[in-house]
């Protein structure tokens, strides 16, 4: 709707005054021009749309025109208002339009379309003109994505360890500035991962008696979510992560692990090697959101990097950061310990993208702020899988 167009009092005025206040930028659809005199009636407003004639109305003592923006191309039209009838001069006044009636079109990234479990999915679209809106849904969950400015669209999630392999449908709906909505939908091929089996850890009766403590582990568990699902506004970090720890995965990510209370799981972390009091690092630029004592995860400090996604170390014997710290890509955020649910000194190196543990090491290897190389230009494949990798 556009704002009424306000016809100025004409006594004693030589002409009337004649002003005209900006449609949406850009404009779509009917618009509809609200016309009133001030101080008299029968006055007679002409509309013209590029040149043309295209309606008249007497005002008494107000009127409106139409405008169906979609009988327009696309692109500038001139929109100019003209006085008539008993005023002692004439009024005019010029304006152009910006319609827009077209809705986006969407290419998404061929990485995008393939992931395997335990892994990120890399999310990467560019439309073909700039959007006030996106977001994606995927995986029975919807997120909006970043928006660039040379016009591509990110943004990431997790897929479970245990998600089935096969098919998943993935949409992606977009709103451009004019209010111009396009809705678009994907297969991607979610890639069974060859998990490391075996490996046995005995608790002590203490430890065992621990794991047992299902409120405690609640509140742990709600305090670590809490952490990860904090929105402090930041853009997705850019560039490759670092291994917090320079020591060998003792347990990979993923690995099915089997606990002396009979116990069968995921390791949903990568555990490194290093010796009580060796410095840990963030591994990317970040803001704490945890640093705190938890049960079974002893000291742990999570790092947010950016929308959905955040790192956790785990089981320090210190912790050198506090909540609200803003920290940098190899600061120093703890030292390594066996506080907590452990059988040893070494770092549970976690990640959550989009409420998801995946494996942190891929973010070593693959910089997810950006689309691989070729990923928008037709018939070059995706290769966002191979081998995790490993410590140098």
């Amino acid at each position: 709707m556009l704002s009424p167009v306000l016809i100025g009092a004409l006594t004693g005025c030589p002409a009337p005054t004649l002003t005209l206040s900006s449609p949406p930028i850009p404009a779509s659809g009917v618009q509809t021009v609200s016309v009133h005199v001030l101080g008299g009636t029968g006055a007679e407003v002409a509309l013209f749309l590029d040149g043309v004639e295209t309606d008249v109305i007497t005002c008494d003592p107000g009127g409106e025109f139409t405008v169906d923006t979609e009988t327009l191309s696309d692109g500038s039209h001139v929109v100019v208002l003209e006085s008539r009838g008993w005023f002692r001069g004439k009024a005019r006044v010029e304006q152009s339009w910006l319609v827009d009636n077209t809705a986006p079109e969407l290419i998404m990234a061929t990485s995008s379309l393939r992931v395997g479990q335990g892994r990120t999915l890399g999310v990467f679209a560019r439309a073909d003109e700039r959007v006030s809106e996106a977001e994606v849904t995927f995986l029975d969950a919807t997120w909006s994505l970043e928006r660039l400015e040379d016009g591509l669209l990110r943004g990431v999630k997790g897929i479970s360890v245990s998600q089935a392999p096969g098919p998943v449908p993935l949409s992606l709906r977009v709103v451009d500035d004019a209010g111009n909505e396009t809705t678009a939908s994907w297969k991607v091929l979610v890639e069974e991962t060859k998990f490391p089996k075996g490996g046995f850890v005995q608790l002590s009766t203490r430890k065992k008696r621990d794991m047992g403590n299902e409120e405690r582990s609640r509140q742990a568990n709600e305090l670590r979510w809490q952490a990860y699902i904090k929105d402090l506004g930041l853009p997705l970090v850019e560039g490759l992560f670092l291994w917090p720890v320079e020591g060998k995965v003792s347990s990979a990510f993923g690995k099915q692990r089997r606990y002396n209370t009979g116990v069968v799981r995921h390791h949903l972390g990568t555990d490194l090697r290093g010796s009580t009091g060796t410095p840990v690092v963030a591994a990317h630029d970040g803001v704490v959101t945890l640093a705190e004592e938890l049960h079974i995860y002893g000291n742990a400090v999570i790092l947010k990097h950016g929308p959905n996604v955040s790192t956790s170390y785990n089981h320090l014997a210190q912790i050198a950061v506090e909540e609200g710290q803003e920290v940098t890509r190899g600061m120093m955020v703890g030292r390594v310990g066996s506080t907590g649910q452990s059988t040893g000194p070494h770092l549970h190196w976690g990640m959550e993208v989009g409420g998801t543990a995946v494996a942190p090491e891929e973010w070593i290897e693959r910089d997810f702020s950006q689309p691989l190389p070729g990923d928008f230009e037709p018939g070059v494949p995706a290769e966002p899988g191979g081998d995790l990798p490993t410590v140098p």
